[in-house]
C-alpha cells in the first residue's frame, strides 16, 4: 500500500465506502499499517459518518486525561475486534469542516509512534502541537454575564457529578426546561452575581419560579467574584465535568444550546472567578415572585403574551435554607434521577 492509501483521510473514504473486512455485529474498522504490542491501530467511523482513530491499549494501560473541545472528543472505549474484546482511546472529530486538520493530526500521531513514541504520549505532544487548528473560528464576544451564567451552572453541575456520573440528565435548561436541572419533583434554578450587594433576580416568565407539581424547588444564589488565576472557568469545569461524566458528548451538546461552541474558547475563558457566597432558598408561597395563580382565573389578561419581572431577595430572608442542608437536596434529586 502506497503512503498516500495508507494516510487517515482514505482510509476513512474507503469506510464510507464499505471497504472493509466482514465485522457481523463488530466495529467496523480498517487497519492502520502501524501495529502495537497491544493491537493494531484502527480507523472507523462514528455513527453520523464522523472520523474516528482507535488507539489500542493494553489491558492495565492507562491513557490519562485529554482536553476535550467542540471539535475533538477523546475517550476510552470497548470494543469486539475480530472476535476480540479490545481497548481503544477513541478520537472522534465531530465537525466535518475540520476533518482534513484531524486527518494531518491522526498522520502525525502515527508518524511519532513509528519514530518510537509511546501511543497516548505521541497522541497528547500532538495535540499540543496542533491544538489552534482543532478550534473552531472565534465567534461573537460573551458578555460578562454569560460567562458568569455558564460558570454558575457549571459549578453545580459538578457538584451533582460528584454524586453520579449521570446527573448531566438533570440539566435540563440547554434542553428547554423551565428550571435549570430537575429530576423527578425536584429542581434547582442557578443565578449567579458579581456583587454581594446585589439582591435582584430576574425572572424571564411565570414559570421560572414556579415549583413543580407536587415537588419542590429551590433557588441557588452563587455570588462569584472575577479573580486573576482563580479556579472557576468555562473551560477548567468543563473539563473537571467530562472526567465525571458518563457522557461528555451530552455535556458538549448542552454547551452548545447556551451559545458555546468550545467550552476552551478564549472569548469564554477571559474570566476565571472564585466562590465568595452561596444562599439557598426555598421558593414556595413565602418567597416573593408571581405565577399565573396570581391573575384572575390563572390566565393573564387578553393581550399580554408574557410576563418578565426582578425579585428582591432581601425581601425572602425567611426562605433562606442552612447551608447543611444542600446536600439531602442534592441526594434527593440524584435518587428521582436514577428512578427515571
Amino acid at each position: 500500500m502506497s503512503d498516500a492509501e495508507q494516510n487517515a483521510s482514505n482510509q476513512w473514504a474507503m469506510l464510507r465506502h464499505g471497504d472493509y473486512n466482514p465485522s457481523g455485529d463488530e466495529l467496523p474498522t480498517r487497519k492502520c499499517h502501524v501495529e502495537l504490542t497491544s493491537g493494531h491501530i484502527r480507523f472507523a467511523l462514528g455513527a453520523s459518518g464522523e472520523a474516528r482513530f482507535l488507539l489500542p491499549l493494553g489491558r492495565s494501560e492507562k491513557a490519562g486525561k485529554f482536553p476535550v473541545s467542540a471539535a475533538l472528543q477523546i475517550r476510552e472505549i470497548s470494543a469486539d475486534i475480530e472476535g476480540d474484546r479490545c481497548r481503544f482511546l477513541d478520537m472522534t472529530c465531530t465537525v466535518f469542516e475540520l476533518e482534513s486538520v484531524f486527518a494531518e493530526v491522526v498522520d502525525e500521531i502515527i508518524q511519532r509512534i513509528e519514530g518510537g513514541a509511546n501511543g497516548p504520549l505521541a497522541v497528547r505532544s500532538t495535540l499540543r502541537d496542533f491544538r489552534s487548528l482543532l478550534l473552531q473560528p472565534k465567534g461573537k464576544e460573551v458578555s460578562v454575564e454569560e460567562v458568569i451564567g455558564l460558570v454558575g451552572e457549571l459549578l453545580v453541575l459538578n457538584e451533582l457529578l460528584d454524586l453520579s456520573s449521570h446527573a448531566w440528565k438533570a440539566w435540563m435548561g440547554p434542553r428547554g426546561g423551565r428550571h435549570d436541572f430537575r429530576a423527578g419533583g425536584i429542581a434547582l434554578e442557578v443565578k449567579s452575581t458579581r456583587s454581594l450587594t446585589n439582591n435582584i433576580v430576574s425572572a424571564q416568565s411565570l414559570e421560572q419560579f414556579r415549583e413543580p407539581t407536587n415537588g419542590n424547588l429551590y433557588l441557588v444564589r452563587l455570588t462569584l467574584e472575577i479573580t486573576p488565576g482563580g479556579v472557576l472557568s468555562v473551560s477548567s469545569l468543563f473539563n473537571r465535568a467530562v472526567q465525571r461524566c458518563d457522557r461528555p458528548d451530552k455535556l458538549l451538546e448542552c454547551l452548545k444550546e447556551l451559545k458555546c461552541q468550545d467550552p476552551e474558547a478564549p472569548e469564554w475563558n477571559t474570566m476565571s472567578f472564585s466562590l465568595e457566597n452561596e444562599v439557598l432558598f426555598r421558593v414556595d408561597d413565602a418567597f416573593p415572585r408571581l405565577t399565573v395563580s396570581n391573575f384572575h382565573g390563572g390566565e393573564l389578561p387578553l393581550g399580554v403574551q408574557g410576563v418578565k419581572y426582578d425579585i428582591d431577595l432581601s425581601q425572602a430572608s425567611g426562605s433562606i435554607i442552612p447551608g447543611t442542608e444542600k446536600v439531602a437536596i442534592q441526594n434527593e434529586l440524584i435518587k428521582c434521577l436514577a428512578q427515571v
